[in-house]
């Protein structure tokens, strides 16, 4: 059974050695497109033995379509050739204690899309260890807008509405009877996310901001502060990353 990550990248050194961590113990290999970074992120990614690095140009700049256009045509591209892709970014970490069992048990009984749980965690600090994110920041709050359809058999026809929060599939898919957590590292260090935000915001193409996508970016630093302090007013320790599974000794791109 062959397993596939696809995300795209723009400046994730901080969270790309967790993302490859976390993937690396399971997939067989992982298709990143780096977007233009200027921070580092290729080094990290070139520098991982089951990263296969493409770059994506679009004039350094953030466009939407441009994104939902390139991972549909990278899981279309691994059909015939992989089991299983995992579509998402690189602050997204789809979870189970031993997922290659668990995609091999979906596989077997007909199942080809798997149900997801999103879950916002949230950290006052940025994680700084060797250990998975996920044993690091073990709080959150369901936020059922990100439970996006993320994994599937790639010979499925999966169309994303913008943001990929949503999508419609054909055929009609067998889910999983289990729902898996997607756990949305966003809000990982307050000051961490001030930044990023106002980055994306910047980085903002026309066409997004003629049309408005992306404003949850432009809230400023005292919107994000309301945030955090929301998310940690109502977060939870997730019981499910309690006790979990040693992780895998460290990627040589690890921090």
């Amino acid at each position: 059974m062959k397993i596939i990550a696809i995300a795209p990248c723009w400046n994730e050194a901080l969270l790309l050695p967790f993302y490859l961590r976390h993937y690396e113990r399971f997939c067989d290999h992982i298709v990143v497109y780096d977007n233009e970074s200027s921070d580092g992120s290729m080094d990290i990614l070139l520098a991982h033995p089951k990263v296969e690095l493409r770059k994506l140009q679009t004039g350094n700049e953030y466009d939407e379509n441009s994104i939902i256009a390139l991972k549909t045509a990278a899981y279309q591209e691994q059909r015939g050739k992989a089991d299983w892709v995992i579509v998402g970014d690189v602050d997204e970490l789809l979870w189970h204690r031993d997922m290659a069992s668990f995609l091999a048990g979906c596989k077997g009984r007909g199942e080809n899309l798997i149900r997801t749980e999103a879950y916002e965690m949230v950290s006052e600090t940025s994680p700084n260890s060797d250990r998975q994110i996920w044993e690091q920041i073990t709080q959150g709050i369901p936020n059922p807008r990100y439970s996006k359809r993320c994994c599937f058999a790639p010979d499925l026809n999966v169309v994303w509405a913008l943001g990929c929060h949503s999508a419609s599939v054909t055929p009609a898919p067998r889910e999983s009877g289990q729902v898996l957590p997607l756990l949305h590292f966003k809000f990982v260090g307050r000051e961490y996310a001030k930044a990023r935000y106002a980055a994306l915001d910047a980085r903002r193409s026309k066409a997004m901001r003629d049309s408005a996508l992306g404003i949850h970016w432009a809230v400023g630093p005292g919107g994000v502060d309301r945030q955090f302090d929301l998310l940690l007013a109502q977060a939870k320790e997730l019981s499910f990353l309690a006790n979990p599974p040693q992780s895998s000794s460290p990627p040589s791109a690890a921090p």
